[in-house]
């Protein structure tokens, strides 16, 4: 199934990647399998800009790894062909620029991993990861992983794509998610999920902890409207799609964290269902409504997203007018915008009235309680990582 899928999409992306297409192509064919299926799946993936500006032999390296790890790597053969191809093969985590590194992250920990079950192996990775960078709020976007193994430091998103790169390079599945932006303040946070004895659990990036599921960002995440991860194809088959951003698949990860509920919204014009109309879902953040999702109604005027229990506030778009709504989904869990009152003026939204805008609570019940015997260990493993880190 794989195998005719990534063919499908290398062929369909050909007359796009012009003369560079037809030089992979022939490269291609001389490739083993297992790599050239991969090699297929990226270029009929990637961002076209990728294609472009990263030579063939850059992504074989890649592709030749991760094929490495899935025949010699026990845990690794044994993952769903999705979370392989998705959060093991797949070469890129968010903007980064990319180069090779998972050959030599995975000579830096796989000693540090023999042995060890597979939450262990994943506590042992990220404690390594603290020893070699801290958080450093910066503006630049993004530094690759290596380049943030060698400077010691980056933001909360390049933080993240440093351990999902080394995670994958010894073949323990991962990916960054996001909360693209608060409830309760403004602000953003990345962190990352890995695929840990059959399910996805989260964890801090360089913020090591004796546990899985646990975090500074615990009890803000369960204030969250939504929390995302990104895949970049549409070879997935057991998540909940919240939009696709062009090639890249946006999936909804928010019910590990908070309490939620499926919210629904129906769009008619005087009684009948508007289909294709453009559904923002927004949070108020940074003084302006932030759109978190964007939804396409159904042929019905229908559609439906899994959210968390607070304010939000609804734009439906459709042939330049506009409906908006503020709606509270702890007391509805269902919404109809009517496009018989649209209006074709932003000056006309909200008319200008005051209104409250209220997040969900904390729910700490998703809280891990550390013993005192963990806290003594946690502090003493952190130690050393931060002596590691100072003396580099």
């Amino acid at each position: 199934h794989f195998t005719h899928y990534a063919q499908t999409a290398f062929t369909n992306r050909l007359s796009l990647l012009g003369k560079i297409g037809e030089a992979v192509a022939k490269r291609l064919s001389a490739c083993p399998d297992g790599i050239r299926e991969l090699l297929q799946f990226y270029y009929g993936f990637m961002p076209l800009s990728d294609a472009f500006t990263y030579d063939f032999d850059l992504f074989y390296r890649y592709a030749a790894h991760a094929a490495s790890l899935r025949k010699e790597e026990a845990r690794c053969s044994a993952l769903p062909e999705e979370i392989f191809l998705h959060d093991v093969a797949w070469y890129r985590i968010n903007s980064e620029k990319i180069v090779d590194c998972r050959s030599f992250f995975q000579e830096q920990v796989s000693p540090l991993i023999q042995g060890l079950d597979e939450t262990q192996a994943v506590l042992a990775v990220n404690y390594w990861c603290a020893s070699q960078a801290s958080y450093e709020a910066s503006d630049e976007r993004t530094q690759s992983p290596l380049s943030v193994y060698r400077s010691g430091s980056g933001r909360c998103g390049e933080e993240s794509t440093f351990l999902v790169s080394v995670l994958r390079s010894v073949g323990i599945p991962a990916r960054q998610v996001y909360v693209p932006r608060w409830a309760h303040c403004d602000d953003n946070h990345a962190w990352i999920e890995v695929w840990c004895d059959g399910d996805w659990h989260y964890l801090g990036a360089c913020e090591p902890e004796e546990v899985l599921d646990k975090g500074w960002f615990t009890a803000a995440a369960s204030r969250a409207m939504i929390i995302h991860s990104r895949m970049f194809s549409d070879y997935v088959e057991n998540e909940e799609i919240v939009t696709h951003e062009g090639l890249t698949t946006v999936c909804n990860e928010l019910p590990r964290y908070a309490d939620t509920q499926k919210f629904s919204i129906k769009v008619v014009d005087d009684s009948k269902p508007v289909p294709g109309v453009t559904l923002r879902v927004e949070l108020l953040n940074y003084s302006e409504f932030f759109p978190i999702s964007t939804l396409i109604s159904d042929e019905n005027g229908e559609a439906s997203i899994t959210l968390g229990l607070g304010d939000l506030h609804i734009h439906a778009v459709k042939d330049g007018n506009f409906v908006t709504r503020l709606v509270d989904s702890r007391k509805e869990s269902s919404v109809t915008i009517d496009f018989s009152t649209a209006s074709s003026t932003q000056t006309e939204e909200l008319q200008g009235e005051e209104y409250d805008v209220v997040p969900p609570k904390d729910n700490m019940k998703f809280a891990v309680r550390l013993t005192d015997e963990q806290k003594a260990r946690q502090q003493q493993r952190f130690d050393a990582a931060a002596a590691l880190l100072h003396q580099k």
